[in-house]
């Protein structure tokens, strides 16, 4: 089962109020999707779906990825990863994510899981 199958009520309403988003498709299959959702002017969070299967596709992800995160026009960009999760922590840092909670942050969700928050894309705003 991957994360496409995994998706419960809140996290599909979330993702739906992404308003950056692309999907990676290699023929007629989804490989990955990635987006950035606005949490207030000048703010978004960046979040990634991927297939199991992604393999060595995820080389052209990762790049499609960090070329958007470049040319989003917000102040600053967020992700959340799970603190057991060690590909995903390194793709946050790949992606020029620095980790602003080092220890975790408990209780980001209420699954019970330690999470770290991931800040990048600063930029001046005027």
């Amino acid at each position: 089962m991957d994360a496409f199958t995994r998706l419960g009520d809140a996290e599909e309403a979330y993702l739906n109020a992404s308003q950056y988003a692309f999907t990676a498709l290699d023929g007629d299959e989804v490989v990955a999707c990635a987006g950035i959702v606005d949490i207030w002017q000048g703010r978004g969070q960046a979040w990634a779906l991927m297939s199991d299967s992604i393999g060595v596709r995820f080389v052209k992800v990762h790049r499609a990825v960090k070329r958007a995160l470049d040319l989003y026009e917000h102040r600053r960009v967020e992700m959340i990863v799970d603190a057991d999760f060690a590909e995903g922590l390194k793709w946050a840092e790949l992606l020029g994510f620095k980790c602003e909670t080092p220890d975790g942050v408990p209780g980001y969700y209420n699954d019970g899981r330690l999470y770290k928050l991931f800040g990048g894309g600063y930029r001046d705003w005027e």
